[in-house]
């Protein structure tokens, strides 16, 4: 976690030797919200560290993330969604 003038900007789940899923990181932007930050703060951290299969992502806001994990087949594709 990256904090700059008392704000969280940025959440990994980069570490030293325990290899936590991004899974984990919903549930901490998942609290973030429960404990009464503004959701669209939320969307602004950006989110990074790597994904599911062990490959580093490219770090994005937060709320791009959440867009992708809400997207349905039949819905459109954005333009920006190559690194997903």
């Amino acid at each position: 976690m990256i904090v700059h003038d008392g704000k969280i900007v940025e959440i990994s789940n980069t570490s030293g030797h325990y290899k936590p899923a991004q899974s984990l990181n919903d549930q901490v932007f998942e609290e973030l919200g429960n404990k009464g930050m503004n959701k669209s703060d939320v969307g602004k951290i950006t989110r990074a560290g790597v994904d599911e299969s062990g490959k580093k992502m490219v770090p994005k806001p937060h709320s791009r993330v959440e867009e992708a994990n809400d997207w349905k087949p039949g819905n459109e594709i954005p333009y920006d969604w190559d690194d997903f």
